[in-house]
């Protein structure tokens, strides 16, 4: 041994002795199969890949769960080692001689899952019976030994994964096929020659948990797996024989050994029959190469047409052999690029195998008649910017075609090809933008069309059977002559409308109107335009919008087409008004402080202005639709945001403007606002209102306009309830959420009717009382009264119908003895006790026991 072997000897072993240390210490990883602390052990891995023996031990380690050993061939001391570890749950022992399955490994109690490969294991029956009756196995690996013996499994019940691969073994294990938790079965590189009948049985699920590649399969079981591969696509992973392997792969020689075996067991017919198929198969390559060969070498071309055409003749070779990328994992394509697009070669060979074909033209003709004859089982075709004429006729006998794109192809539809077209029942999509169509099919005659483009087809009215179904997530008809539109369009769903374009289109003033009520109803317009002049003037009021989205609004305006300038008109002059009230407002600054009611100085009152034109330019970016998306809006509608954190000195300024489009508005003051009715009356479609920190005194009157809201945020803002409004708060019937905290409130309020309330949060309220009816609301899940004083409970706690969630408190609350039982009995049904440590213990301080966690079934 050199003086360098002798170092990796000495290294290796420190390291060796340095995991066992570590090991006996518990500082390895836990390994964590149960999920329970008290059953978990430790794991310990080694690479004992050194000469000589493994450490002789006298400790125990009971703690290890998992012993991973990957040895050498000259490893020595391995059974003695593994005496060492009683409690093992999975054992793994690889490349290491052991010769017999050690005796002690098949006693170990706790054992579920055991790894002996490259063990140079032969079983002997003695050793066989020992292994067959290891019933708590889950998982056994015996790859690569010569086992001689072939192991059985029927007293495993609950074997997952099995692994004999490369074992020399010449049959399946007994009581494989009856194991119902198996996942995995990995038989590969062994002597197998048959399989029992029960195999084919199988579901194709099932069967795709067997490896049986590289086995000597007989001729009369591989007919089984090719029968049962055309039935379940599925096929054990066996291999085909090996002259049908090496003829396919000729054919194909970019298949992998799984694409080769699928192809031969593909072939219809029995092994033989698949046999002719692939002789014929050579053959038909063979007249493919042959007649594009003569195709490229035409007389009389030029050097450039020439080489166009040796290109395209190796990629319809390579496409042939299945060489081109795949589409999809279902569907191979053929894909041909403008550089290559030109008069396209006749073939008498079928590419069975093409689903889709995309040839992106260049102007020139493709005599495609005969070209298309060769695919006859496409999904797809697409092809652009070519002049075909009309459709070419091959196309109509494609059964399977689901979509169908020609645009730019100088179409002009001939009644016999409208009446193709109307008979394509499969049809899922179709693209003829760009073409002079003359001639429409009749779209009802097409039930399973998805997706229309007749973008620039010279259309003078909407095509029978569009625009008058559900069945289209999509219509382009955009760019065309149409003036008028079906009266079923109104009755459109408006998921639907917004798939159809009709932009572009001479739309009479009747036509109009129907879109102008249409979207007032809805939202939506059908990308249709108003006057270039009516959307200019809406983009000079709302700079932001693009086109479309001045269209819309435009359409959106009450009244008729007739009313659009005058309610233009009448937005102007509000957008006027809210910069002159704002203007007003920044300059009516307090002379006094509102809380203080000390005089402020010149500069503070300055700083206030400042203040002031910030909040102005926040409110006039709202009312232009450029505040920030409300994210947790439930309108299908884009709503907006105003979030204001600027302290304002005295009242909020009192505006005209209506910010209908506003659903959450925000303000965080320092308790020097006073006054915010002014202008929240201008936002009635609220669904989310958080004031902070104002010194309001009283509800803000406005609260009551706002038909939506469903989350109100007024803490910290010195609200005071007298019982009228404490009373009050039971009509905002739509309140989810609401939070009234550390506020004088000193009157809990009335929320027996608000039904949807799910969070209710009113702690240091100075509360006396719980609020009425709170615990009779089936969708609260969240109550914070803490910090109140709060002495008596109603006896409806106990009736909850949910159990209140762990941000619910009552702590911080002079609980009254009968308060405390009450909590005490709701702690002992539920496990939580508010927060509130005397409800976890009797009246004499012993702890109660809260229930116990549900069974898991």
């Amino acid at each position: 041994m050199s003086t360098w072997e002798r170092r990796q000897e000495e290294q290796s072993r420190l390291v060796i002795a340095h995991q066992l240390k570590q090991a006996w210490r518990r500082e390895t990883r836990i390994d964590d199969y149960y999920e329970d602390p008290a059953r978990d052990g430790h794991v310990l891995n080694l690479n004992a890949n050194f000469l000589g023996e493994l450490p002789r031990l006298d400790a125990q380690f009971d703690h290890i769960s998992m012993l991973l050993l990957d040895g050498s061939e000259y490893l020595q001391g391995v059974l003695p080692f593994l005496s060492r570890f009683p409690r093992l749950r999975q054992l793994g022992v690889m490349n290491t001689p052991l010769d017999a399955l050690p005796a002690h490994i098949t006693s170990l109690p706790q054992l579920n899952s055991l790894q002996l490969s490259n063990c140079r294991i032969t079983l002997t029956p003695e050793s066989l019976a020992r292994l067959s009756a290891m019933h708590q196995l889950r998982s056994l690996d015996l790859n690569g030994n010569p086992l001689g013996l072939v192991p059985s499994v029927e007293a495993l019940p609950e074997l997952v994964a099995l692994d004999l691969s490369n074992t020399g073994i010449e049959r399946l294990p007994a009581g494989l096929l009856s194991r119902t938790e198996l996942q995995a079965a990995i038989l590969n590189d062994n002597r197998i020659s048959t399989l029992p009948e029960a195999i084919f049985d199988l579901s194709a699920e099932s069967s795709r948990r067997f490896d049986l590649s590289r086995n000597p399969l007989s001729r009369a079981t591989l007919e089984k797996v090719k029968t049962y591969y055309q039935a379940h696509r599925t096929y054990l992973e066996a291999n085909a024989l090996p002259a049908d392997m090496r003829d396919a792969q000729q054919l194909f020689p970019t298949f992998r050994d799984e694409q080769i075996n699928q192809f031969i067991f593909d072939l219809p017919g029995d092994i033989e029959a698949g046999r002719v198929a692939l002789a014929q198969l050579a053959a038909d390559y063979q007249t493919l190469t042959e007649e594009l060969q003569t195709w490229a070498r035409a007389p009389a071309l030029s050097d450039v047409e020439r080489g166009r055409r040796t290109v395209l003749k190796e990629l319809l070779e390579r496409s042939w052999r299945r060489e081109t990328p795949q589409q999809t994992r279902w569907l191979n394509s053929l894909e041909i690029s403008s550089a290559l697009a030109g008069e396209l070669p006749p073939m008498s060979i079928r590419f069975e195998h093409i689903g889709g074909i995309r040839i992106e033209g260049n102007g020139r003709p493709l005599h495609l008649d005969h070209f298309l004859s060769s695919f006859n089982k496409l999904n797809v075709v697409d092809i652009s910017d070519a002049p075909l004429g009309d459709i070419p006729a091959p196309l109509f006998n494609l059964q399977r075609l689901e979509f169908l794109g020609l645009p730019r192809c100088s179409i002009t539809l001939s009644a016999s090809s409208v009446r193709g077209l109307e008979g394509m029942s499969n049809l899922a999509f179709l693209d003829l933008n760009h073409n002079p169509l003359g001639l429409v099919p009749d779209f009802n005659r097409l039930p399973r069309l998805n997706r229309v483009h007749l973008r620039n087809t010279g259309l003078r009215e909407v095509p029978t059977g569009l625009l008058s179904s559900e069945q289209h997530a999509a219509v382009d008809l955009s760019n065309n002559a149409i003036e008028y539109l079906p009266a079923s369009l109104s009755d459109l769903p408006d998921a639907i409308a917004r798939g159809i374009d009709l932009s572009g289109n001479p739309l009479s003033r009747q036509a109009l109107e129907q879109i102008k009520t249409y979207c007032q109803r809805t939202g939506e317009f059908f990308s249709a335009r108003v006057s270039t002049a009516q959307r200019t003037r809406v983009q000079q009021l709302y700079p932001t919008f693009i086109d479309s989205e001045a269209d819309r609004f435009s359409f959106k305006l009450p009244g008729t087409m007739n009313d659009i300038d005058a309610e233009m008109g009448e937005l102007e002059e509000e957008y006027r008004q809210l910069d002159t009230d704002l203007d007003e407002w920044i300059l009516d600054v307090p002379t006094h402080h509102p809380i203080l009611d000390i005089p402020l100085d010149e500069q503070t009152r300055a700083e206030q202005q400042l203040v002031r034109r910030n909040f102005k330019t926040l409110l006039k970016q709202a009312w232009r639709y450029e505040s920030p998306e409300d994210e947790e809006s439930l309108d299908d509608d884009l709503t907006h945001a105003v979030t204001l954190e600027t302290p304002i000195l005295g009242a909020l300024p009192q505006l005209s403007a209506r910010f209908e489009h506003v659903t959450s508005f925000e303000l965080i003051s320092n308790g020097t606002t006073t006054e915010v009715d002014g202008t929240l009356r201008g936002f009635t479609e609220l669904q989310t209102l958080t004031l902070n920190k104002c010194s309001l005194q009283t509800l803000p009157t406005s609260i009551f306009n706002m038909p939506h809201l469903s989350s109100l945020d007024l803490a910290e803002c010195r609200l005071s309830l007298t019982p009228e409004s404490a009373r009050s708060l039971e009509t905002l019937n739509g309140i989810e959420f609401l939070d009234l905290s550390n506020n004088p409130l000193r009157h809990a309020p009335d929320v027996s009717h608000l039904y949807q309330l799910t969070s209710l949060h009113l702690r240091d309220a100075q509360l006396r009382a719980v609020p009425e009816g709170v615990f009779r609301l089936e969708s609260l899940h969240t109550l914070d009264l803490s910090n109140n004083q709060i002495e008596t409970l109603p006896n409806a706690i106990l009736e909850t119908a949910t159990t209140l969630d762990s941000d619910s408190d009552l702590r911080g609350n002079p609980l009254a003895a009968h308060s405390l039982e009450l909590l005490r009995h709701y702690y002992q049904r539920t496990g939580f006790a508010f927060y509130v440590q005397a409800a976890t213990r009797d009246a004499q301080g012993n702890p109660l026991a809260p229930p116990l966690p549900p069974q898991e079934e």
